[in-house]
């Protein structure tokens, strides 16, 4: 079976991660031909395909494909998109991310690919409060649901969303969990590694830290985090910010306007072998994203035993439940986000029994190789639910390229 997956960057973020394990996996584990096509890696959030997971892997970089609208290049990649499948020929083209699965849906279609698949990684949901942009980008999307044979969510609350906006797909919607490696949260090592990342950030001892893995861009949360930081005096926390992006000098602005400049500390880019030793490093991982499927950094806090406070959107509830694995509060509350925050620094075992009970749920449902195997259960026709017969023993129901 030949299988093309289409995004269009490959910087360092969850769904780029996502889809690297996949291509890799879908190799690796059930002797697929798997192709990925891309646009050109820029900007500040880094390059996933410089890193060994991405070695040997077959990729075509489009050049014209860019995140940014762009009429003349948003045809020209198209163009590009479409010729490269039809030298090709899959059997299936999966697409993620917004620009990549309008472009990408569109040219399999156009080349004749006997099915398409989606992932919706983040909320379908256009959160911008301008009518017309937020009309166009719904009605897009529904009419790319049209073209496809199956919607894929993250979580199940992207699949909701996508009903609630009234996308048809042909064969149905389906839920597969973003997987991850989870080996590299070894108890041990962890806590050790976790000491040796604040040696070297300069964060003192016994200081209690808050960090948080994100883009450095809008609706990440990471102004909300460093008002509620400006609440918590009598905590005095430090700030961890884990990650690159465009507005790093805004935020450093702010926190020097909240007088917690001296208290920041900008990791930077992170290789995603070193997230957990990065997330050991802290006291609590705190996701205020305003816009997310499934952030990636909840389940892997989780494995790093670290209690998470997060807002109630999206598809964190899914797995920050409140009384058992964590806190969630109202997004943009920056009081209450402060007070669950007091409430982890105060009682730091019962934190950790939450975080216990999140990292047990996480070792069940959110292993790269069952997310991969679902995958292959999905391209062969069968239920992505069901329980698995094994690695490689899924029935070839579609023909080889």
């Amino acid at each position: 079976m030949r299988v093309v997956h289409v995004i269009t960057r490959m910087i360092v973020g969850g769904a780029q991660e996502n889809t690297l394990l996949s291509v890799a996996g879908l190799r690796s584990r059930h002797g697929m031909e798997v192709w990925l096509l891309t646009g050109p890696q820029t900007g500040p959030e880094g390059n996933l395909l410089e890193t060994p997971q991405a070695a040997g892997l077959p990729v075509r970089t489009i050049r014209t494909l860019v995140r940014e609208v762009s009429p003349v290049r948003d045809v020209l990649a198209l163009l590009a998109l479409w010729g490269a499948l039809r030298r090709l020929k899959p059997d299936i083209v999966h697409t993620h991310s917004g620009k990549a699965g309008i472009l990408g849906r569109l040219a399999a279609r156009l080349a004749g690919v006997p099915r398409v698949i989606h992932t919706l990684h983040g909320s379908p949901e256009f959160r911008d409060e301008r009518v017309v942009p937020r009309f166009l980008y719904g009605l897009a999307e529904r009419a790319m649901a049209l073209l496809t044979d199956d919607l894929v969510g993250v979580c199940g609350a992207m699949v909701a969303q996508a009903r609630r906006m009234g996308m048809r797909p042909r064969r149905g919607f389906h839920v597969i969990p973003s997987g991850f490696d989870v080996t590299g949260f070894a108890a041990g090592a962890r806590e050790l590694a976790g000491q040796a990342v604040r040696r070297r950030l300069g964060i003192p001892p016994g200081a209690f830290v808050l960090a948080t893995v994100a883009r450095l861009a809008p609706l990440k949360g990471h102004r909300d985090l460093i008002q509620a930081a400006r609440r918590l005096d009598d905590v005095s926390p430090w700030l961890l910010f884990i990650g690159d992006g465009p507005i790093r000098g805004e935020l450093e602005a702010e926190a020097r306007a909240a007088g917690l400049a001296d208290r920041v500390v900008w990791a930077g880019l992170v290789a995603p072998g070193e997230v957990p030793a990065h997330l050991a490093a802290a006291d609590c991982v705190v996701h205020a994203s305003r816009r997310e499927g499934l952030a990636r950094v909840i389940p892997q806090a989780f494995l790093a035993r670290r209690p998470v406070v997060a807002y109630h959107l999206d598809g964190a509830p899914e797995l920050v439940v409140p009384g058992e694995t964590g806190w969630l509060v109202a997004p943009g509350d920056i009081q209450a986000l402060a007070d669950a925050i007091a409430v982890v620094e105060a009682d730091p075992v019962y934190a950790a029994e939450l975080a216990e009970e999140g990292a047990r749920r996480v070792r069940e449902l959110y292993r790269g190789d069952a997310m991969v195997d679902a995958l292959a259960r999905l391209y062969h026709g069968l239920d992505p639910a069901a329980p698995p017969a094994g690695a490689g023993s899924v029935p070839d129901l579609l023909p080889d390229a």
